[in-house]
């Protein structure tokens, strides 16, 4: 979940191989700012575990931003 105020445009994919991924434009006061490029690959994870994984990233990035 995104701080209010926060613009995001993503595109997401899932493949073989255990891939996933997330492409997405975004930064504060309603403004892509930051480009972030998330992909996972040759896991044994499940799909909800690589959500989960790409969202603990995501929100570790945008906690640094925030700081």
């Amino acid at each position: 979940v995104l701080p209010a105020g926060w613009f995001i445009a993503d595109k997401t994919g899932a493949g073989e191989r255990g891939a996933r991924g997330i492409v997405a434009l975004l930064g504060p006061n309603n403004k892509a700012e930051r480009i972030v490029v998330i992909y996972l690959r040759d896991t044994p994870a499940s799909m909800a575990e690589r959500n989960q994984q790409i969202a603990g990233i995501g929100a570790a990035l945008i906690e640094h931003w925030q700081r």
